[in-house]
């Protein structure tokens, strides 16, 4: 009977120590060229509204209609969601920091606190920057560029760190991100 006792008691313990080691903490990271002026990519991405024309996570669910709070591009600006489908789930983004910069872009900054389908709080940031255009291409090519970065990290806490072992927030979240900045170069560009 021991033997099973301490078969048992490894097979609890394991991944609790195995937890000890393994990152807390993602970063995700994903990049896109946009064909308009800095300024109207900023102005777009500021607006909490507008991520219903471009996020991958507010238009997979058609029916979630989501409510804001505070003026819109501005901080302290809040949308809430909720919906049934387990991959949308329940929450609220605000926008904690505007950075702006006339000439070469800005930041906007994001803490998203999720209730469903799992507590967390993750922070997330939309970057704008100004590409420098080559002046001696023609008047056609010599169109103003902007690359739009989003970025957003998390926490996983202990013992739960572990599901970064088998999941891949790289895989999950950078492919929706991924996603959402190809929507938004097709609604900016067209």
């Amino acid at each position: 009977m021991f033997p099973y006792i301490f078969v048992l008691m490894c097979l609890f313990v394991s991944p609790l120590i195995i937890a000890l080691f393994i990152p807390k903490k993602y970063v995700l990271r994903r990049e896109a060229i946009i064909q308009r002026s800095t300024s109207e990519v900023f102005d777009y991405v500021k607006m909490l509204k507008n991520q219903e024309y471009f996020s991958k996570w507010v238009m997979t669910d058609p029916d979630l209609n989501p409510s804001y709070v505070g003026v819109d591009g501005q901080i302290g600006a809040k949308q809430a969601w909720k919906s049934q489908l387990k991959g949308v789930g329940k929450g609220v983004q605000e926008i904690k920091k505007i950075v702006t910069d006339e000439n070469q872009g800005g930041e906007i900054q994001f803490e998203i606190k999720f209730e469903k389908p799992f507590k967390s709080t993750s922070q997330s940031a939309i970057i704008v920057e100004r590409i420098a255009v080559d002046q001696t291409k023609n008047e056609q090519t010599n169109k103003e560029q902007t690359k739009v970065t989003w970025e957003f990290s998390g926490n996983m806490v202990y013992p739960m760190n572990i599901m970064l072992l088998v999941i891949s927030m790289e895989k999950i979240l950078g492919g929706d991100i991924a996603t959402s900045l190809g929507t938004l170069k097709k609604v900016l560009e067209n």
